[in-house]
């Protein structure tokens, strides 16, 4: 198994980048422990952790392999990410030591819903993963974002998605998407929330049009300083669970071992 101090790095690494809550303490740098070579280990004992992130016009994908610990590929053995017809090499990304070894590229956002596949590429005779399959949901936008908000009113955060998408956590995949929302002002107590279930209408409420709406703001926000109001940033990430490749062992922590996510912000009042 990982050690438990590489799977709290690379997942606090992998939820900032996707813009989820990073529930995972720091670890020391002196407890990290050296990365271990691929060299002689078989790919059905290595766990991955694969994420695909669009951001305006750059996409980013990133991939971390354990064995143990960390994995370094060696001997041979290459990562790429394949879409349409482009294939980049994936390459290690420079790090401070840190945090665990990364493999990375960056390329041009397609505007359209893509299937990506993450491969590792190995000399025979040892097994490659070629086959993981990573969802970047299609580009959107976000309107119609409510210029104030009045939390002693109730009023509440209001935006529509463009296209609108299908928010459903147990189908998440190439044309349905999870989602979620993240606040943070100065005025404001750093607020996320997530579309748990369908059916659930529980923040945030979305509508087959693509709006979107954050209900009970006097329940759900909480204020920071004495500030009566300020400018809150609205980040929005779509995202979708991809197929990870049976070579490998199996995803690093949790149910979405390849990640493809969009991302986009606006800015909104926020009065007390």
């Amino acid at each position: 198994m990982p050690s438990l101090d590489s799977i709290s790095r690379h997942l606090a690494h992998a939820l900032v980048a996707l813009g989820l809550p990073t529930l995972l303490g720091a670890c020391g740098d002196d407890d990290r422990g050296a990365p271990v070579s691929s060299c002689g280990v078989e790919t059905r004992a290595m766990k991955a952790s694969l994420s695909v992130q669009a951001r305006g016009a750059s996409t980013t994908v990133f991939a971390a392999l354990f064995h143990q610990r960390n994995v370094v590929l060696d001997c041979g053995d290459v990562m790429s990410l394949t879409v349409g017809a482009q294939r980049t090499p994936l390459v290690r990304e420079a790090n401070s030591g840190s945090g665990p070894v990364h493999y990375t590229a960056i390329v041009a956002s397609p505007a359209a819903a893509t299937t990506a596949t993450i491969a590792l590429e190995r000399p025979p005779p040892a097994t490659s993963a070629a086959a993981t399959q990573v969802f970047l949901p299609a580009s959107f936008a976000l309107k119609d974002v409510a210029p104030t908000v009045k939390v002693s009113a109730s009023e509440d955060v209001r935006f529509r998605l463009d296209p609108p998408m299908k928010v459903d956590v147990p189908e998440a995949t190439a044309d349905s998407v999870q989602l979620r929302v993240e606040l943070e002002g100065p005025c404001l107590e750093p607020a996320r929330f997530v579309w748990s279930k369908a059916g659930v209408f529980f923040p945030p409420l979305v509508k087959v049009d693509g709006a979107v709406i954050l209900v009970n703001t006097r329940q759900f926000l909480a204020r920071r300083g004495a500030d009566a109001a300020c400018d809150v940033a609205l980040r929005v990430t779509e995202f979708t669970r991809g197929v990870l490749d049976p070579a490998f062992a199996g995803p690093l922590a949790g149910p979405e071992p390849a990640v493809g996510s969009r991302h986009q912000e606006a800015v909104f009042r926020l009065e007390w």
